[in-house]
């Protein structure tokens, strides 16, 4: 099945997938991506860069954020596809996942445990940064069948682009989706639908249930190219639902997987409650 069905105008489906190979670098929009039980988009912010103290590193200083002017790409459509790296000034790095996700002797920070991938990339990350950083490979489980703590483990996230575009008429502004970091953006349907109204959906032959609503921060005010807009963020606070605990704007909702599969652009989404 190619994915685009021919009903996708007419009920809510799936405009792109996004997979993020690399937690704080862009997003790869992909045709199609596997879903997992546990796992959400496989291989998505599996990777992550931690700073000495071995925290996950943010974007605090422009050096930073000219981590998110780098260019990332996927040889394949699959997660087992060679992750390449691009910078201007510097060679290509092409990260194989085949040297990485097998091995058995984790690192623990801050109660996580990571393989570490190599000095190789990590100083190629660390040039950018400006200071020394690790290039840090977080398996879900790891391949000896001891138990791990995965970090920043993710369901399936899905934006609205009925909610973009409502956001967009309300700052008047060009408002970037990679600036929200959606592995699904979604169309034909009313503004905030995936926040307020889907319980459980089926996408294909992939079920999902909704787990929480989005909550935003200040990484929205950094789009792909590393351009910095510090009026996204407190427009969010003016325009979006806010989370009742923490108070924090909501866009988007966070659906785990109840049935594996495929996910494909053009997809139908199927609302089942």
């Amino acid at each position: 099945s190619s994915g685009i069905n021919a009903e996708w105008p007419l009920r809510p489906g799936v405009e792109t997938v996004f997979v993020h190979p690399v937690r704080a670098l862009p997003p790869v929009a992909v045709k199609e991506w596997p879903v997992t039980i546990g796992d959400g988009f496989v291989g998505d912010k599996r990777l992550c860069i931690l700073e000495e103290t071995g925290l996950r590193l943010k974007h605090k200083n422009t050096k930073s954020v000219d981590l998110y002017k780098v260019k990332v790409a996927l040889q394949g459509d699959s997660p087992k596809s060679k992750i390449v790296l691009s910078y201007n000034g510097k060679d290509d790095l092409v990260i194989d996942p085949k040297s990485y996700d097998k091995r058995t002797s984790p690192i623990e920070e801050h109660d996580a445990k990571y393989v570490y991938v190599g000095d190789k990339e990590s100083q190629w990350l660390s040039d950018i940064v400006g200071r020394k950083v690790r290039l840090m490979f977080c398996p879900y489980s790891l391949s000896d069948g001891s138990d791990n703590i995965p970090s920043g483990k993710d369901n399936v996230h899905i934006l609205g682009i009925p909610t973009l575009d409502d956001f967009r008429e309300f700052t008047n502004k060009r408002v970037e989706v990679d600036r929200f970091r959606p592995n699904i953006t979604s169309t034909h349907h009313k503004s905030l639908d995936e926040l307020r109204k889907w319980k459980r959906i089926r996408i294909g032959t992939v079920e999902l249930e909704v787990d929480h609503g989005t909550e935003r921060c200040l990484i929205t005010c950094l789009t792909n190219g590393g351009s910095w807009d510090p009026d996204i963020f407190e427009s969010l606070k003016r325009w979006a639902p806010r989370d009742p605990k923490s108070n924090k704007p909501l866009m988007g909702s966070y659906f785990k997987v109840l049935k594996p599969g495929i996910i494909r652009k053009g997809d139908v989404i199927v609302l089942m409650q």
